[in-house]
């Protein structure tokens, strides 16, 4: 089946109350596309429903333990989503999504510097993947350490071009850490080119306009 067939059949399935059949049909899907958003709204709803219920469901595979990780960060459980990562890891440590994930969990509970390691290697494990350079920019933001944030968010968008919220990252990073405003309104006119409707970009560049047009007044 295709990707497509995988969710319509998960979704199916999902109706039906079967959840371990649909979460395993979901998981193939997951393989494929590991950031589908409503594939991983739809992973995350199992893992909940699974854990509220009477199932004896216990992951095996990395995959199992990342989207089990991401339905626990879902729910701000990052201690048990940090473990679920690092199970992954230890089965998969090729996995550079796991160390995305547990990288996340770490930030979001303020331990920036072990986030940073993880971001790291994931970018090592997959340097293609712009999503992984940003992380790494936020995490060296997060330590002080701008320059390097700069490089990472350029590297970024020179690896993922048509990724609109790594655009409008970058111009967060101009106007939150560089305090420049021109180039913050070049990243998010970047990010509105390649997504119109995108509504933090449109708030953000209104803002900086007003900004702009009342320091030249």
């Amino acid at each position: 089946m295709t990707l497509e067939e995988k969710i319509k059949e998960g979704l199916r399935l999902i109706k039906e109350d079967k959840y371990p059949q649909a979460l395993q049909v979901l998981g193939e899907a997951y393989i494929i596309s590991p950031n589908h958003k409503e594939l991983l709204d739809c992973i995350a709803f199992l893992w909940q429903r699974i854990s509220e219920g009477d199932y004896d469901l216990i992951p095996e595979t990395a995959q199992q333990f990342i989207m089990r990780g991401n339905a626990r960060l879902d729910k701000k459980e990052y201690g048990t989503a940090y473990s679920d990562y690092s199970q992954a890891i230890k089965i998969d440590a090729q996995c550079d999504y796991a160390y995305k994930c547990r990288g996340l969990a770490m930030a979001l509970q303020g331990n920036h510097k072990e986030a940073h390691k993880d971001y790291s290697i994931a970018t090592k494990l997959n340097h293609n993947r712009g999503e992984y350079w940003d992380d790494a920019a936020t995490s060296f933001e997060a330590i002080g350490d701008i320059m390097q944030a700069h490089l990472c968010h350029e590297t970024a968008v020179k690896k993922s071009p048509d990724d609109a919220r790594l655009w409008y990252n970058y111009g967060l990073f101009f106007i939150n850490c560089l305090n420049d405003i021109n180039s913050a309104l070049e990243k998010f006119n970047k990010a509105l080119e390649i997504l119109p409707k995108f509504e933090e970009a449109l708030v953000n560049r209104d803002y900086l306009l007003k900004i702009q047009k009342q320091k030249n007044s």
